[in-house]
């Protein structure tokens, strides 16, 4: 079934694209990178399921890992994102996580099921957390950064986050941007968390350039958190 699959990507390989690609997602080695565009992908997913239907050959796919092309990471993480029962998007999320190895299929994650169970899928995310495996980690963070658009501050969610951020890139920059969205949505609240709670040197870093680059903060605000990560009102 994979051999299946492989040959649909292929004839839909850019190589100008792979080049391009290959150095957006430096931890995966060139020779693993077909060249597809995620629109493509989509599509092909897309006529898959419309074709086949989701408990032949989509569920096929789901149960053979690990995947030769980074290409069939993302298609089975949009294959996941499809699902409406949270038992199964979570079933194969867990199955799959350990063989994510970038950033850009980690990010892909936001499984239509999660959606309709934000309190599971919460307690899901938190578990997420406590993993070893880098891309588990930022997996967790970004699905709690996705709640953050649906309500008051939580502060048990803000520290379990820091409290997951480590000395590795892709989850310091996952925190980051989880903090930033923060403040865009609960500014005083995750100021005042941030002024008790400091994040790791380079995480602030990260948290300062994503700060200073949001549209979506007035100026006076950005100051003002800014000041708070590099110790200014201490």
């Amino acid at each position: 079934m994979t051999n299946h699959f492989e040959e649909k990507l292929l004839c839909l390989a850019d190589e100008g694209y792979r080049d391009f690609h290959a150095k957006l997602v430096p931890t995966v080695p060139k020779d693993r990178i077909i060249g597809v565009r995620i629109p493509a992908l989509r599509a092909l997913a897309k006529e898959v399921m419309k074709n086949e239907g989701p408990a032949s050959e989509m569920e096929s796919f789901l149960s053979e890992l690990p995947h030769k092309y980074y290409e069939e990471d993302i298609l089975h993480a949009i294959f996941i994102c499809e699902l409406r029962d949270f038992d199964a998007a979570t079933r194969y999320t867990s199955a799959f996580l350990p063989y994510v190895d970038n950033w850009a299929v980690a990010d892909i994650f936001c499984p239509k099921a999660f959606k309709k169970a934000p309190d599971r899928t919460r307690e899901y995310a938190l578990n997420l957390l406590g993993a070893s495996h880098t891309y588990t980690v930022r997996v967790g963070v970004n699905l709690l950064r996705t709640e953050l658009a649906e309500g008051a501050f939580d502060e048990r969610l803000a520290a379990a986050v820091l409290a997951a951020d480590r000395d590795e890139y892709y989850i310091s920059m996952a925190v980051a941007w989880y903090f930033c969205d923060s403040l865009i949505k609960n500014y005083h609240e995750t100021c005042d968390f941030l002024r008790r709670s400091a994040p790791l040197p380079a995480t602030a870093r990260m948290l300062v350039g994503k700060i200073r680059d949001t549209y979506r903060l007035p100026a006076e605000q950005k100051s003002a958190a800014i000041a708070i990560l590099t110790g200014k009102t201490r």
